[in-house]
Order: structure tokens, then sequence, then C-alpha cells
């Protein structure tokens, strides 16, 4: 099974309580290749390294089953819900309650901590599993996220954002893509997107489209 892994803390909320039913990621990555700056005889050419943004083919189809996980990389079963950083412990039960033990109370949690017991949290309200759930693909197609920083939205003061879909498909609006994959609003999914992908000139993305199972 095919792992679908997260880390973005925007959207953390939206994948614990499970309303997060797409992911966009990008359909083009970065290769290194080698641009002719200038020719000065008898030295030869003079090449600059610089990247180059290729296609890249979509991961997923529909009817492919995937194993959500947070933060796949880390050494941490459970991580908090809060702020997403792993904590190390394990569960146990305290009376009929389920509980989360560790050796230090973590900073996000301290307010839930069992009473008298400061290395016990409650496992419900505090962390979460790595393993988030299984979830099957139902629709995979592709948009350009472009944010146009030089046009502004003289009611909101803010830069105009947009998005293009790419394949042939029905029209689908921001507000519905922006919901789906778990963030508040366009404009914290257009930031988010710009910060980690350099979106001003606009890039493609596969949308991945899932249901929980």
């Amino acid at each position: 099974m095919k792992i679908l892994n997260f880390t973005a803390v925007d959207v953390l909320p939206a994948l614990l309580d499970k309303t997060k039913l797409q992911t966009i990621r990008p359909a083009w990555k970065k290769e290194n290749c080698d641009i002719l700056v200038g020719n000065f005889p008898p030295h030869g050419n003079l090449y600059e390294v610089k990247d180059k943004l290729i296609e890249k083919p979509s991961r997923f189809k529909v009817a492919d089953k995937v194993r959500i996980l947070w933060n796949q990389r880390s050494k941490h079963k459970h991580f908090c819900r809060e702020c997403g950083e792993g904590i190390d412990g394990y569960i146990t039960e305290y009376g009929n309650t389920k509980v989360f033990r560790i050796d230090r109370l973590h900073e996000c949690t301290k307010e839930r901590h069992v009473e008298d017991f400061l290395d016990l949290v409650f496992y419900d309200n505090s962390v979460f599993n790595k393993h988030l759930g299984n979830a099957e693909i139902t629709e995979v197609f592709k948009i350009k996220l472009s944010k146009n920083v030089l046009e502004i939205d003289w009611l909101s003061y803010q830069p105009l954002v947009n998005i293009e879909v790419i394949s042939k498909r029905e029209e689908y609006k921001i507000e519905n893509i922006v919901k789906l994959d778990g963030f508040k609003s366009p404009e914290d999914m257009f930031n988010y997107f710009d910060k980690h992908y350099d979106i001003a000139e606009g890039k493609a993305f596969w949308v991945y489209r899932f249901r929980w199972l």
C-alpha cells in the first residue's frame, strides 16, 4: 500500500477530524541544467548551473489504497495535536481511562494532564498516532496555482490569487478546493504554497481526492 505523508500543521486539524478529503502535490520537480551565459575565446564557453522544472507524473491513480501518515521520517510514533511535534511515550491505562505516559510533560499539554500525575496526559485529547488511517483515491486532476503579488484586491488589500483547472473537467471553485484541502481560507492556502513552492509565476500541481476507509 502506498503512503500519503503529511507534515503541514496548517491542515492538521482537518486531518485529525477527517474533513480533509484531498491533497495538492507538485506536478513538477527540479533538475539541474547547464545554461550557456557567454563565449570567451580562447577559454571556451561559460556555463551556469540553474534549476529547471520538468514535468512530474501523478503518483496515485483512482482506486489506489493509501496509508495516511503524519511525518513519516520522524522517529516518533505519537504527536501533539496542538503543534504536530513528536512526543516520546506510550499508551497505558489509568483506571478506566486511556492515557499517554511520558517522562517530561509536553509544553502544549500542560493544561490537560491528569490531576496529580504530571507524567500522564489524556490520550484522546492531547496526542495522536503517526498512522492516521487508510484512504482510497477517488479523483485525480491537475491545477495551476499562481499568486500575483503585483495585483491587489482593493476591497481586502490582499494580493489576488488564482486557481486554474488544467485538465478538461468541470469547473472547480476556489472555495471548494480550499475547504477540501483543510485550509481555513484561500489566503491561507495560497500563502502556504507561495512560501513552500514560490507560485508567483504559476506552477502546476496534482490534486488527489480521497475518501477515508
